[in-house]
């Protein structure tokens, strides 16, 4: 695995949110002192909800603490952008010393420290809860989602409803707090341990949050059939829609696995896109989430397709997501 994914994968695994980076432009990068570009990679990427950049060390796998200071802050002033250095290979007696800097950094799979943002990361930090966001969270929005569908997420502790769900216990707890901040749900205590409680009705809270939830589908891809890509999976979209209400639909076929192994079956030619998307007979939906976390059956379950399909343009279909919601039993 290279750096730049173990760094995505990483921040996602903390943070719920996945950072999508791009390479910087020669134009971006024009006037940079040489050793300066012989020495880092820049990416540049969203992390929530702010642009920052990545720097991945490309000369010796170690650095001195003070190079790695002083050459972010001369990329950080010629960029113009907050800059993160990305160091794979650090002690711990190093990452103490940045911490206590307020210098921001990355060692895929130890620590992230980011004291621009609200929260640290770290794994002994302690934050109030953030201010509510126009949209949740995906770690926020699956709590919610699996507590409405399965349960199992009211009186648990924390690392526990991480295991469950494949995040890491800091970002359990960071979608925890988000829902604090919304009213969705409390932390009570349980023993030594901190346990979440929903008081809402699940009704109730679905009405309250899902007015923040988004679409679970990243993006879709138009392949051919194929036993992994189309047969284990469970169906989703207008398939799914249309297996369940009276909606008509004669397209591709439609399934949803998560959008990391959707790229996993293209990249190693398990399914095969298709450019002529009217011309394939599966639509592969990536999404944020894996859909088995909260459907259990043969298609997604009904909340995340109602979100997945709710700002269709056709009256038909949202009729029939209507329809479908009315005879839900909470």
């Amino acid at each position: 695995m290279d750096t730049v994914t173990a760094v995505a994968n990483y921040i996602e695994q903390v943070t719920g949110e996945r950072p999508a980076m791009t390479t910087l432009s020669a134009a971006d990068l024009a006037g940079l002192p040489v050793y300066l570009s012989r020495s880092w990679r820049v990416e540049r990427a969203t992390l929530l909800g702010r642009g920052v950049i990545f720097a991945f060390p490309l000369g010796p796998p170690r650095m001195g603490l003070s190079r790695v200071t002083r050459d972010r802050q001369t990329l950080a002033a010629h960029l113009k952008a907050e800059v993160i250095p990305v160091i794979p290979d650090i002690a711990s007696h190093e990452r103490r010393r940045l911490v206590q800097a307020r210098v921001p950094f990355v060692a895929p799979g130890r620590q992230l420290f980011l004291p621009m943002f609200p929260a640290d990361f770290r794994e002994t930090f302690t934050a109030p809860p953030p201010p509510p966001r126009a949209s949740m969270s995906w770690i926020a929005q699956l709590i919610v989602l699996r507590h409405l569908l399965r349960g199992g997420m009211e009186g648990r502790p924390l690392a526990e409803i991480a295991a469950a769900l494949d995040y890491t216990a800091m970002a359990v707890t960071l979608g925890v707090r988000e829902l604090e901040a919304l009213g969705l749900c409390v932390k009570v205590p349980e023993g030594r341990a901190r346990v979440v409680r929903f008081d809402l009705e699940p009704r109730a809270l679905w009405e309250r949050a899902h007015a923040r939830m988004r679409s679970p589908v990243v993006r879709r891809y138009p392949v051919g059939e194929a036993d992994e890509g189309g047969r284990t999976a469970p169906e989703a979209g207008l398939t799914a829609l249309s297996r369940q209400t009276l909606l008509s639909y004669n397209g591709p076929r439609t399934v949803a696995v998560s959008n990391r192994e959707a790229k996993r079956l293209v990249a190693e030619g398990v399914v095969r896109e298709i450019l002529d998307a009217d011309e394939a007979p599966l639509l592969l939906e990536g999404w944020a989430y894996a859909p088995r976390l909260t459907a259990d059956g043969p298609a997604v379950d009904d909340l995340s397709l109602w979100l997945s399909l709710k700002d269709d343009p056709d009256e038909r279909v949202r009729a029939a997501l209507a329809d479908r919601m009315e005879q839900r039993t909470w």
